[in-house]
């Protein structure tokens, strides 16, 4: 069943929070440190039995109330999918410099990914506000602060990557910086289920 056909069935919001409750699954373990893994499971299952329930309560709504905020929930949510894409093709990046150092051409094709990746979070940021909730925001563009200064660690400037003996010295502040990324995108989640809950409660 596609995109379509689902908004046609469920309505707007349903949509979202079936959505959300998918992607806050599959963002949520694979980025989050291995140490953390239980913890994060543990606020994960809260989360989706949070999300469920809200589900639920929209299921007994009449369609029509359901409808009424249909375009601008959806509106909304497709800026919160875009930052959170933005924000996970960062984290990767991060996990991937430390095994590339000893590799001058594949830390360079890193170090330009994350050049391109926060700019495009950046952009998507931008596009987004103030059309998405402040919260969120705020959280997603202090992650994009950190991915901007982990990306000043791997480069000598603007055209040339940092030797490798200097890279070594500054990868504790770039892992320091990456670990700060890692808490903002769970802000940003967090924040992405209490809009969407906010939602709901708005339509009662």
């Amino acid at each position: 069943m596609n995109i379509d056909t689902l908004l046609l069935f469920f309505g707007g919001q349903t949509v979202v929070l079936i959505a959300l409750i998918a992607f806050l699954g599959k963002v949520w373990v694979n980025r989050i440190n291995s140490r953390e893994t239980v913890k994060s499971n543990q606020l994960l299952a809260k989360l989706r039995a949070e999300l469920q329930n809200n589900l639920s309560r929209l299921s007994e709504r009449n369609e029509s109330v359901v409808h009424t905020h249909k375009h601008l929930i959806e509106l909304e949510y497709g800026h919160y999918q875009k930052i959170w894409e933005a924000l996970t093709r960062i984290s990767p990046l991060f996990e991937s410099v430390e095994k590339k150092l000893l590799s001058s051409e594949e830390i360079l094709i890193t170090a330009n990914e994350l050049h391109e990746a926060r700019t495009s979070l950046g952009y998507t940021l931008t596009s987004a506000y103030p059309f998405i909730n402040k919260s969120i925001y705020d959280a997603a563009f202090l992650a994009l602060e950190l991915s901007t200064k982990a990306s000043g660690c791997l480069w000598e400037n603007e055209k040339k990557i940092k030797p490798e003996s200097a890279l070594h010295e500054s990868l504790n502040e770039f892992k320091s910086y990456a670990h700060e990324f890692q808490t903002y995108i769970k802000h940003t989640a967090k924040g992405i289920k209490v809009r969407t809950s906010a939602m709901v409660e708005f339509s009662d």
